[in-house]
């Protein structure tokens, strides 16, 4: 009887060939000098079996290689006295020795070399440094030189504050003083004393706004100040002042520049708060089917307005000339609409009479109404909206002129 022969192979597992072809590619590559590839393949090898001894060896032999000429690059670009590339070149082979340390392979790098190369990198820090200070004094030289060409211009509100940004370059100070010494002293006054309650609150929002110009030719002696001069000159301001009034008033007060001010209108209307009722539906589901059935809700609307006219004159006190004047004319609305209802809002559906939206824009608009504020802008905000805007214009036309 014969027996039958059977032949049994054992395969390799997949990977056990990609690893062998990986070390034959790098062993190919390490024999060609090409030492860099061949580190790569060798990595590639035991980043799937870390511990293979073929492949420790072969990536610390090709890694010294690489690490060996870049450290003579390193020699050679120092030496040549590229700082800058050869701190490069040095912080490629910290990196690759940093790479290595995953697979605890240590290479040879001669300690003389982290030597030369700290002391490289401080040297360079101290070259960018004066660089970078080289760099400052000349813009702060072209500033300067900026700055003198616009105060011989008499663009002196510019030069100041080119003057005032480089405040400990050579005779800037000296130019700031020259230029403070022109400001004149500048005061607000209203034409009639209280002829509005609005008055002195525009007066303050004006006196912010001329603050934050911050131009050096004026300046302004604020409210109090000016209200205690006028206390200790015993002035009675309840007549209309006119230019000589407002000159002879300025010297008194021991100023260059007055700003008289006159709320000429000041409307406001109030609205009346209208409400209509109004029809939407709701929804209910009875043997499953959805019915809608109207129900009422409320729909209020007010409108305010404010509309106020305000006349301004910057009269020279030396001259009594008129220097800036206008009158300005400035107004806000404001509408509130919205809806109330007794029961819970999202529970309706809105409809122009023959289709009921329940979803979409129309809805969402609906929807909104609900939650629009009940107030109308107060009385107070509106006020502020344009003391603030009314301050503003001003204080630009005020700005404009002294610049010219």
């Amino acid at each position: 009887m014969r027996i039958p022969f059977i032949l049994i192979l054992t395969l390799a597992p997949p990977f056990l060939f990609a690893q062998k072809k990986l070390l034959r590619q790098a062993a190919s590559l390490e024999t060609k000098g090409q030492y860099e590839l061949a580190a790569g393949k060798y990595q590639e090898v035991l980043y799937r079996n870390a511990t293979l001894e073929d492949a420790l060896n072969g990536l610390k032999r090709t890694s010294q290689k690489v690490i060996d000429q870049k450290l003579s690059d390193y020699f050679l670009v120092r030496n040549s006295g590229e700082v800058a590339e050869a701190i490069e070149i040095f912080d490629d082979v910290i990196q690759k020795q940093a790479e290595l340390n995953y697979f605890n392979i240590s290479i040879d790098i001669p300690s003389y070399y982290y030597k030369d190369y700290e002391e490289d990198k401080k040297r360079l820090q101290e070259k960018s440094k004066t660089i970078v200070n080289s760099e400052k004094a000349e813009q702060k030289a072209e500033k300067y030189a900026k700055a003198v060409s616009l105060f011989t211009q008499e663009n002196l509100i510019e030069a100041w504050k080119i003057f005032n940004s480089i405040k400990g370059y050579k005779e800037s100070s000296e130019y700031l003083k020259k230029i403070e010494t022109q400001s004149k002293r500048f005061s607000i006054i209203p034409s009639i004393k209280n002829q509005f309650s609005h008055e002195e609150t525009l007066r303050n929002a004006l006196l912010s706004e001329l603050f934050k110009l911050d131009n050096p030719l004026i300046k302004i002696i604020d409210r109090e100040n000016l209200d205690q001069l006028i206390e200790e000159q015993k002035l009675g301001l309840t007549g209309l002042l006119d230019e000589k009034s407002a000159a002879d008033l300025g010297k008194i007060l021991g100023v260059e520049l007055m700003l008289i001010t006159r709320l000429l209108n000041y409307n406001l209307v109030e609205g009346d708060k209208t409400t209509q009722i109004k029809t939407a539906y709701t929804a209910s589901i009875n043997n499953n089917v959805r019915d809608y059935y109207p129900i009422s809700y409320q729909e209020h609307y007010q409108k305010s307005s404010l509309e106020v006219s305000f006349q301004y004159q910057l009269i020279d006190v030396a001259t009594a000339e008129i220097l800036v004047a206008d009158i300005l004319y400035e107004g806000v609305e404001y509408e509130t609409n919205y809806a109330s209802s007794n029961g819970d809002p999202n529970t309706l559906y809105p409809s122009n009479g023959t289709h009921i939206y329940t979803k979409g824009k129309e809805r969402d608009a609906f929807l909104a109404l609900f939650t629009m504020s009940v107030e109308p802008l107060s009385k107070k905000e509106m006020d502020i909206t344009i003391q603030k805007s009314l301050a503003k214009k001003v204080a630009v036309s005020l700005d404009n002129h002294f610049r010219k």
